[in-house]
């Protein structure tokens, strides 16, 4: 798994319409990345192999 750089972040976010403090994305970076972990037992959520069964359960979900 790739780490992400604060820009990543940052564009990640400002492309979801959430905007950052200055120098916030620097500081959530070692946050994000200490999530960023191989786990077993994630990798076999069917979501994680196809996108389209997450977007189903989360219209069940409403």
């Amino acid at each position: 798994m790739k780490t992400l750089t604060s820009e990543t972040i940052e564009n990640l976010l400002a492309a979801q319409g959430v905007p950052l403090a200055a120098g916030r994305a620097e500081r959530l970076a070692p946050g994000v990345n200490a999530l960023n972990v191989a786990d077993p037992l994630r990798d076999k959520l069917p979501f994680d192999v196809d996108p389209t069964t997450y977007l189903i359960a989360q219209e069940r979900a409403r």
